[in-house]
């Protein structure tokens, strides 16, 4: 088996487990809610934004990227759904694989390109695990429009709970680590001092 073929089988087999334990753990709907699995309004958005499109499309080339960042479980997700109703948006969560890779956020030239082939007002990026590059975001993109970001946060038991959650002890450990010397090639710990 090609390495290629077996890493990328390992992946899909860990995000398979990783659901299941969210829908055991927190429930079918929420896991459904939490990925957008509505298959009925992803296939409503889809009409809308293509019909938007025809009628009042921008030329590709002008719309304006926006990235959407801050700490995992700050809300960023009840964002995306607000503006995922306007057709002016065209969004790309951290599991698009167009725009990302394992979460990261593909290289500029990447992210360009899906920005400069848009017929949308604006193009949001959803990369919470590169928060950390936002001045090399907004300052290097080089598109037409200068880009925006919008920082999301939320109260701090909140996320906490939220957090302790969804991922379990996941970032105490690693935070541990990080305070012990450890982990600085983790995307926690890029941007740290």
């Amino acid at each position: 088996m090609h390495v290629d073929t077996a890493t990328g089988m390992r992946r899909g087999l860990a995000r398979v487990q990783r659901h299941l334990y969210w829908a055991r753990t927190q429930g079918v709907g929420r896991l459904v809610e939490e990925d957008d699995l509505h298959v009925t309004e992803r296939v409503r958005r889809f009409v809308t934004k293509w019909q938007w499109r025809r009628q009042h499309g921008a030329r590709p080339g002008g719309a304006v990227a926006v990235f959407l960042v801050g700490v995992q479980r700050s809300g960023t997700n009840m964002v995306v759904r607000g503006l995922e109703r306007s057709p002016e948006f065209e969004l790309h969560n951290e599991n698009d694989r167009r725009a990302f890779d394992q979460y990261r956020l593909r290289p500029l030239p990447v992210v360009r390109a899906i920005v400069e082939a848009s017929r949308h007002d604006f193009v949001v990026f959803k990369p919470l695990c590169d928060s950390h590059r936002v001045e090399e975001l907004l300052d290097g993109l080089g598109t037409s429009s200068p880009g925006r970001a919008i920082w999301a946060y939320r109260s701090v038991d909140g996320r906490v709970a939220s957090a302790l959650a969804k991922f379990g002890d996941t970032n105490l450990r690693v935070l541990r680590e990080i305070a012990a010397g450890g982990g600085r090639d983790r995307w926690q710990a890029q941007g740290l001092s």
